[in-house]
This record gives structure tokens, sequence and C-alpha cells, in this order.
């Protein structure tokens, strides 16, 4: 059965209800307007006043803007690039721009970056730090033979066992990426590992870089010939990357005792 209402005004003595069968499905007062069932409105909706929504929200679109001067976020974390499968790949490029309006040659929006080959933040602009902690690996491996310095674990590692012999420092990104993967041309990283020499004397006889060895240039015009007995000896190696794969390398080794 269909009814049609013809009218200008309905009148309600304290509110009015719209009911299909017992069901109420809107019920409008004198301070709220209330709808029971899911809302489908198929053109554009404005809300003149405040929104509060009390569950969930989901925008399918492909813009979600918001004019406002300050965003406020209760959370404590948000996430960026949280597809339906995110990985690596899908993760590549994600972070924050800030539009800044210019078209001066040469200028770019400040941005911050999720960088895959060199697994870092890119940071397009110079930054005023106030303070800074760096985190140091401390390693129970043996320095001797070749050892490795894994530098996506950090730049500065403190190997706390007595060398059992000389070694060869290889320097790398990890056990699954090379150094020369996550730099590139002109990057500059500089890396320090501890020596914790006892009563024998061992030292650095020789560099590699992904597991070949380099030329380094040492500070004072020559390599060092020994270690330092009973004392940490701190190896500073500053790593240039002129090409690809090619690589200026200076180091230093200093005694603390």
């Amino acid at each position: 059965m269909a009814g049609i209402i013809k009218a200008d005004t309905i009148y309600g003595e304290s509110s009015l209800r719209l009911n299909v069968g017992e069901v109420t499905l809107i019920n409008v007062n004198a301070t709220a307007f209330n709808v029971a069932q899911p809302l489908n409105v198929q053109t554009n909706a404005t809300v003149t006043g405040n929104l509060t929504v009390l569950g969930n929200m989901t925008v399918d679109g492909t813009q979600f803007v918001t004019n406002t001067e300050i965003l406020v976020v209760e959370d404590k974390n948000i996430e960026i690039a949280n597809v339906a499968s995110p990985s690596t790949t899908t993760a590549n490029g994600a972070g924050i721009t800030v539009r800044t309006g210019s078209t001066a040659a040469g200028s770019r929006d400040p941005s911050i970056q999720w960088e895959l080959p060199n697994q870092a933040f890119l940071i397009n602009q110079g930054i005023d730090i106030q303070q800074v902690t760096e985190r140091a690996n401390v390693s129970a491996n043996t320095l001797n033979g070749v050892s490795n310095f894994d530098v996506l674990e950090g730049a500065v590692k403190f190997y706390t066992n007595n060398p059992t012999g000389n070694w060869t420092i290889n320097v790398r990104g990890n056990s699954s990426n090379t150094f020369d993967s996550m730099t590139a041309t002109g990057d500059s990283v500089t890396v320090a590992y501890m020596a914790n020499n006892g009563g024998t004397a061992y030292y650095q006889t020789a560099l590699q870089i992904d597991g070949f060895g380099r030329t380094v240039r040492w500070q004072g015009g020559s390599a060092p010939s020994s270690g330092n007995a009973n004392s940490i000896d701190i190896y500073s190696i500053t790593l240039l990357k002129t090409a690809a794969n090619t690589w200026t390398v200076l180091a230093s080794q200093t005694q603390y005792a």
C-alpha cells in the first residue's frame, strides 16, 4: 500500500516520528534529528554546525581534504601507506610534504620521505637539531679475520671482547643489503668502532666494502702498524662514494687508555 502526504508543514506536539510498520526510522524533536537506519546520501552534503561521529569513519574516495588551521590527533601514532597489502615497495616514497608555493628555479617543497633503496628517511631541507643521542651497537662478536660492520644496525659499534688476532673490517649494509645499494654517488657516511684490546695489541690491517678490498687514506699519512695493549682503540672511517661501487676512504686510529 502506498501513501502520499501533500502538505507544506507536518506538526507534532513534542516530536515527530516516521515509522515503517512498527519500526521508527526517523525521530525529530526540538534538539535532534535521529535516523535509526543507515543513511545513504547520494549527492553532496554540507554540515553548517559541528559534526560528531561516535563510531568509526571510513572514506573510500581518493582524497580527504581538511581546510582547517589546526589538525588535532589524539592517537600517538599516525600510519602512512597502510594499504591492503603493505610492503617495502608500497612504502617507498611515503612521507610528509609542506607546500610552500615557491616557483623559483631550483626551489622545492620541504619533505620527509622514506626511501627503500637507502632504507632511510630523505629530508630535502636543512635541519636545526638542538640535541642528538646516537645509538651504539654493543657487540659480543670478536674481532679477528674478516669482521663485518653492518651500517644498517648503526654507525657506532663497540666490540666488547678482546680481539684474538689482527682483522679486516668489512663495511656492508647488512647480510641482505650491500652498502653500495643503499648509497648514492655523492653520499658520505662515517662509521666508528671500538676495539677493546687486552694484553696483546691487535689492529685493523685492511678494509673491505661489500667484500672487496679498498684503498684507505690514513690520518697522518700511514696505516697503523700495531694496536695498543690494555686500551680501547677507536677506528673512525669516512666513506665517500664518488661513483657506482667507487669510494674514497679516510680513516684514523685513536688510543684511549
